[in-house]
């Protein structure tokens, strides 16, 4: 009977404890109504060139949802979105794994000694505020080394630089971050980007809107 009553009390104190968490999120959210409005993207991964993804729920919905046929750069579009707040790719694939971050159709067209960039470009917010987020990585493309791996192909050798990714050997990638708010058509740029995001869209609770 002890035990018993000690396995209820126990499941009742988890359920409180998700219960207020759940309830602190809503509260949170309901309050701010953040929307993922567009994403740019240039020269990331699959996405070569300049473009820019529509985000912006459709029919007051507050929820995005992410469609396509297998190797059309869905995961990676979640991987920009973590990347350009939190600076990580926790949903890369084994294929992206052995892949450069930079679009592999521009590092090829591009001439050794010329500048590539990558920009990962974040645009969200709620009716009165917009908030708008960006990320540059830019690098001399480098004479470029190749390997081959056990199914036959021939891959671009690489180098891992800390949380940067992954980027041709010999690379030297520099970054850039910036953080801006609009109540109109203007933009304001604030300091210490990281820790602008940190307390809109804190990286403990990603869970909770990335799933």
């Amino acid at each position: 009977l002890f035990f018993r009553l000690l396995l209820n009390a126990s499941s009742i104190l988890l359920f409180l404890i998700f219960f207020l968490e759940w309830a602190c999120i809503k509260y949170y959210y309901n309050c701010n109504q953040f929307q993922f409005l567009t994403l740019r993207l240039k020269n990331y991964r699959q996405f070569g060139g300049d473009r820019t993804i529509d985000l912006k729920p459709k029919n007051g919905k507050l929820v995005n949802v992410i469609q396509g046929t297998n190797g059309s750069g869905k995961s990676n579009i979640l991987n920009a979105l973590n990347y350009c707040l939190y600076e990580d790719e926790p949903h890369l694939r084994n294929l992206s794994q052995s892949m450069p971050m930079v679009n592999i159709g521009e590092l090829q067209k591009t001439q050794v000694g010329d500048e590539i960039e990558i920009i990962i470009e974040l645009v969200f917010g709620n009716e009165s505020i917009s908030y708008k987020i960006a990320r540059k990585i830019s690098f001399v493309k480098p004479e470029l080394l190749y390997e081959v791996d056990e199914k036959g192909n021939k891959l671009v050798k690489l180098e891992t630089k800390n949380n940067l990714g992954s980027f041709p050997l010999g690379s030297r990638p520099s970054t850039a971050a910036s953080f801006q708010w609009s109540k109109g058509k203007d933009w304001t740029t604030e300091d210490h980007p990281d820790a602008q995001i940190e307390k809109l869209l804190p990286r403990a609770m990603r869970s909770f809107f990335f799933i």
